[in-house]
């Protein structure tokens, strides 16, 4: 174990000890593009989504987090029994989903909160509003 009287100005700036933080990507294809790569390999995230929100709909939410509904995304298929193909839900794509079922459900325009986007494709998220 080193002290910290050990951890030299190197290591700190990112060649050591920390090499790892601070990346934003190991790719450089922008968000939108690794999002819709990933909607479109695993339809059912989107289709729950849906799900979980028209559930929260019935329960007269006016608005939700769509990080939380991811976590419950994760939550249900861990503990669902089946068989399925293990994938990851980047914490990233739920401004992607929030902005997709918007554009899909227009008489709910504040169901989620927005926040102006860094990673715009385009068009948005396909062909949606952006």
């Amino acid at each position: 174990m080193i002290g910290a009287a050990e951890v030299d100005e190197q290591s700190v700036r990112g060649v050591g000890l920390f090499a790892d933080m601070g990346r934003q990507s190991r790719t450089r294809e922008p968000l939108w593009v690794r999002f819709e790569r990933f909607d479109d390999q695993h339809p059912e995230v989107y289709r729950a989504f849906c799900r979980i929100v028209e559930q929260l709909l019935q329960r007269r939410r006016t608005h939700y987090s769509a990080d939380a509904i991811l976590h419950v995304i994760r939550y249900e298929t861990a503990i669902s029994g089946a068989d399925v193909e293990p994938y990851k839900i980047n914490n990233d794509y739920a401004a992607f989903y929030a902005r997709k079922w918007l554009a899909e459900h227009p008489a709910h325009p504040a169901f989620f909160a927005l926040r102006k986007q860094k990673a715009v494709s385009g068009a948005g998220v396909r062909g949606g509003a952006a």
